[in-house]
């Protein structure tokens, strides 16, 4: 055998292996959703609720809603959001609350952003409906707080369901803490056609007695990156190993 027919058969037997990592990916099947912001401020209630926009996306899901509120020297505002994106496979939540108030002012505010529903399906790029895949999840949460002493309290969560009913869930409490991040990355099994469910809720509060002056904030988000990669057969593996013996054959001929 010629030195140089080698390199083509080590070129076919990385394709082979290649061809057993094709990505899969999720798209939203349904979802539901929330956010918004309610509180009173010295007796005088107030709301704001969060924009849909997922219509206007194509196979995309996002809410976002922010104020700004300002009377008898009390200034506080609030943000907040949820989003899934096919393109990037992303989820992310995020609140972020303020706060301004003079002696004697009586506040008390929720900032939520609730997604108790999320369902994505895998679809497979490729790979055939039922083909084993791989799921990654790498999750990312961070909190800045700087109420902690106010009464105030920041609580994030998720949940991630899969078609087996088993739930593997996370809770974060950043109430008595100015500054927290934590990163992690959970696996999963499944198939091309499965369903999953993903939910996720995160919760600002600020609460104030009038005892003192408040200038406070806080913020916190929740991202997640999905990864589906494809489960080589049995096969692949045989058809792999017997072209790697063949290559050792070849490579000791030549010696």
């Amino acid at each position: 055998m010629k030195p140089c027919t080698i390199k083509p058969l080590l070129a076919a037997l990385l394709l082979a292996g290649s061809c057993a990592a094709q990505a899969a990916h999720f798209e939203v099947v349904s979802y539901m959703g929330f956010a918004g912001y309610s509180g009173t401020a010295n007796g005088e209630s107030f709301s704001d609720e969060a924009i849909d926009a997922s219509s206007l996306l194509d196979g995309d899901v996002a809410f976002f809603g922010a104020n700004v509120f300002s009377a008898n020297g009390i200034d506080h505002a609030y943000a907040a959001d949820a989003s899934f994106f096919k393109a990037g496979q992303n989820f992310s939540m995020s609140v972020s609350q303020s706060l301004t108030s003079p002696f004697g002012t009586t506040f008390s505010a929720d900032t939520l952003v609730s997604m108790p529903s999320l369902k994505l399906k895998i679809v497979g790029d490729g790979e055939a409906v039922g083909s084993n895949v791989s799921i990654s999840f790498a999750v990312e949460s961070t909190a800045f707080n700087t109420y902690a002493l106010n009464g105030g309290s920041l609580t994030m969560d998720f949940a991630f369901t899969g078609p087996d009913d088993s739930t593997t869930s996370a809770l974060f409490d950043f109430s008595s803490e100015s500054m927290r991040t934590e990163s992690f990355t959970l696996g999963f099994t499944g198939k091309v056609g499965d369903e999953f469910q993903l939910s996720g809720n995160m919760m600002s509060s600020l609460n104030a007695d009038g005892l003192q002056a408040i200038n406070a904030s806080a913020s916190g988000q929740l991202v997640g990156n999905f990864t589906i990669t494809a489960v080589p057969e049995p096969e692949q593996y045989a058809m792999l190993l017997a072209g790697l013996g063949l290559v050792a054959g070849v490579a000791r001929r030549r010696r």
